[in-house]
């Protein structure tokens, strides 16, 4: 929770000021991570959002909750969601959403993802916008 909070704290520094980030963690969520890149797919996925949205109003949400012995991040955006093409490559290199993105931010995010033994899924939802859903195996509590 901790590592998420501070992470949007600079992405806030990045995104136009018309778009708001939402966040909706429990603050005492905990769970033993890589942590730099832990922090780096967060902000992939949250800075890919921002930039669809671009200077117009929009929203940003980041939950994130333990199921299972594994952490759930949800990250959804009120943008344009994703092209067909995109869905229906999943996280593959060098597909993006922007016509100047390179496709690298989901594939580092995927690779962080898999090196892990989690799961990355990429989805639309109804009434414009995209969802990503990372889930990570768990490691045991720690006080950090």
């Amino acid at each position: 929770a901790e590592a998420i909070a501070e992470v949007i704290q600079l992405a806030k520094l990045q995104l136009a000021e018309s778009i708001r980030i939402v966040y909706d963690i429990d603050p005492t969520l905990c769970c033993l991570l890589p942590e730099d890149r832990f922090r780096q797919a967060i902000l992939n996925l949250i800075l890919n959002s921002g930039q669809i949205i671009g200077e117009q109003p929009g929203q940003i949400t980041v939950q994130g909750a333990r199921k299972n012995g594994s952490i759930e991040i949800v990250i959804r955006d009120s943008g344009p969601g994703f092209p067909t093409a995109v869905i229906e490559a999943g996280t593959q290199l060098f597909l993006s959403r922007r016509d100047q993105g390179t496709g690298l931010g989901l594939a580092i995010v995927r690779r962080f993802t898999q090196d892990l033994g989690g799961s990355i899924m990429i989805s639309n939802i109804p009434h414009h916008g995209a969802q990503v859903v990372l889930k990570l195996p768990c490691g045991e509590h720690s006080d950090r």
